[in-house]
């Protein structure tokens, strides 16, 4: 069922004139002028109110509520009818009330309590058109029908002998059967008991109350085990993957099911009136959407981590670059995936509650500010989405890769619609914006190959032997497990000269930074014991003082021995 506020158009002379006023009438001025008002009719109801637009809607549904039909008919044109009694009348009037309460809110703050139908105040913080304008038909609304959309309006006739009223125009009231025939009672609504049909709080019947009650208690339960007998029907049938997805699919598809019970109960099997089902239909609706979404990202996120695992094991071989590159470009894909699922469920809400059509003028209207709005406050979010697909072109980064960045080494572990995590090599998560990566420079150590020359600097001492220093060295780098062997040729470099030590730079080469890191480190630390041992540990700094003899020193004076020079 499609809901539509009211939209109170105003029809002018012309063709839509000509059509409430029917083949008897002619428009003239701010009415339509007619021979009698429903002849034969006339006692109905005598000295009613029908002098406003406001006062015909007033009349007939006060008159519809107390089931006095027959007074309710008199705010009815059946000039297209032709000849009917007062008991067709009040029938009549009987079934399109229930349309009504059924399928059409009305708005009555925009219907108007003055004779001649004028409106006044802005549309849209403009002017309104018709401000200051008499009207001869006012239109409440649409219900539909199976081919077209049916107008409710009421119009103003002027009968030759008497004075001018408002009643619902002709066309409507000759569309009532084909509209009960469509929007009357349910076959479940004719079979309840008087006393369920009786209405009650909101003007909804009890038994719809308890249909509604019941459908909420159930709908969770119906939901679980429809869930359930899918999960158990795919695991049987299938193995493997399968079983993880029913998993992580269940409360999704439970959920799912449950709002769709809901909706259909509330809007195809219960029927509500029209003023509540302008409010619950769309809350389930929504509901039932958003279930459906959430569902759809689950799976798609499932089957994602599904191709991670299975095409991208090793991000430091060589060997994978290639699905480290693949690696990226699913995951960003997977974030643009995920967000085009969420435009397109709110997408067909939108569509679904006609918000286009009866907010398709506000929304151009505030175009611009809403785009100023969301260039300020957004922009910190919609400049990393823009950065994330930077970073799936232009890839400065891939999943995988070992990066050097604000002064921490570490593998990219995964990368969001915002940030990307660094997990570092003592088990660190780093989180930086997608945007910092676009802005700010970082070292990649496995761009194009994850061949690594690690580098150590040490200080030794000015007498220490460099070439010694170098043979051991290489020595140990060559017998180490993990040297990768040429081309790699493990260097050491005098590279600074201090007040009292020489810096020695290090270097050796790993098949990844990974290895190249803790190659370096066994390095050190099996150099670091050869130098204690070496020539007494004479390579190692060490620290000169000079002593003097000082006139007049209480030692110069007993005729001790000072001259000479100390190491420490």
């Amino acid at each position: 069922m499609l809901l539509m506020a009211a939209s109170m158009t105003v029809f002018l002379a012309g063709d839509t004139s000509a059509q409430d006023g029917g083949p008897e009438s002619a428009p003239v001025g701010s009415y339509f002028e007619v021979e009698a008002v429903n002849p034969g009719l006339e006692g109905l109801a005598p000295g009613a109110n029908l002098e406003t637009p406001q006062a015909c809607v007033e009349h007939f549904i006060s008159a519809s509520r107390r089931d006095d039909w027959r007074r309710a008919a008199a705010a009815l044109d059946f000039r297209l009818l032709g000849k009917i009694d007062e008991t067709r009348a009040a029938k009549l009037a009987e079934r399109f009330f229930f349309v009504l309460n059924q399928e059409l809110w009305i708005d009555w703050s925009r219907l108007p309590d003055r004779p001649d139908g004028m409106i006044s105040g802005q549309s849209l913080g403009k002017p309104n058109p018709m401000s200051g304008q008499a009207r001869r038909s006012i239109e409440l609304g649409t219900i539909s029908l199976e081919d077209r959309d049916v107008p409710i309006s009421v119009h103003r006739v002027m009968p030759t002998n008497g004075e001018a009223q408002w009643l619902f125009s002709p066309h409507t009231i000759d569309n009532v059967g084909a509209m009960w025939d469509i929007h009357g009672p349910s076959w479940l609504a004719q079979q309840m008991p008087s006393w369920a049909r009786q209405r009650w709080q909101l003007r909804i019947p009890i038994w719809q109350w308890l249909g509604g009650l019941l459908s909420l208690i159930l709908a969770p339960v119906i939901g679980y085990l429809v869930a359930k007998l899918i999960q158990r029907w795919i695991i049987k049938r299938l193995e493997g993957p399968a079983v993880e997805l029913c998993e992580r699919l269940l409360w999704p598809t439970a959920a799912s099911v449950t709002t769709l019970i809901i909706w259909l109960m509330m809007d195809w099997i219960l029927g509500l009136p029209g003023e509540v089902a302008t409010v619950i239909d769309p809350l389930t609706m929504i509901l039932f959407v958003g279930m459906v979404v959430w569902l759809a990202m689950r799976a798609t996120t499932f089957f994602v981590q599904q191709v991670l695992e299975t095409k991208i094991r090793d991000h430091h071989e060589e060997e994978s670059a290639s699905r480290k590159r693949l690696l990226t470009q699913v995951a960003v894909a997977r974030h643009v995936v995920l967000l085009v699922l969420v435009l397109l469920g709110i997408s067909v809400i939108l569509v679904q509650l006609d918000v286009f059509r009866t907010l398709g003028v506000t929304m151009l209207t505030s175009a611009g500010a809403l785009a100023v709005v969301l260039s300020i406050a957004g922009r910190a979010v919609l400049g990393n989405l823009i950065a994330g697909l930077q970073v799936a072109l232009a890839q400065p980064f891939r999943i995988g890769d070992t990066v050097y960045v604000e002064g921490n080494w570490g593998n990219i572990e995964d990368l969001t619609y915002v940030d990307v995590i660094v997990r570092t090599w003592d088990e660190r998560r780093l989180v930086f914006p997608v945007g910092y990566f676009i802005s700010n420079w970082f070292e990649n150590w496995s761009k194009k190959d994850p061949y690594l020359i690690k580098a150590s600097y040490l200080k030794v001492d000015y007498g220490a032997d460099v070439e010694a220093i170098r043979e051991k060295f290489l020595e140990l780098v060559k017998n180490d497990e993990e040297w990768v062997g040429e081309p790699d040729t493990p260097e050491v470099l005098v590279t600074e000269f201090g007040d009292e030590t020489m810096t020695l730079r290090l270097a050796c080469g790993g098949s990844n930074p990974s290895t190249a890191w803790s190659l370096a480190c066994r390095v050190r630390e099996q150099l670091m014991r050869w130098l204690q041992q070496a020539e007494d540990g004479s390579y190692l700094p060490r620290r000169r003082v000079s002593l003097r003899e000082v006139p007049g020193h209480a030692s110069f004076r007993a005729g001790e021995e000072t001259e000479g020079s100390t190491e420490a």
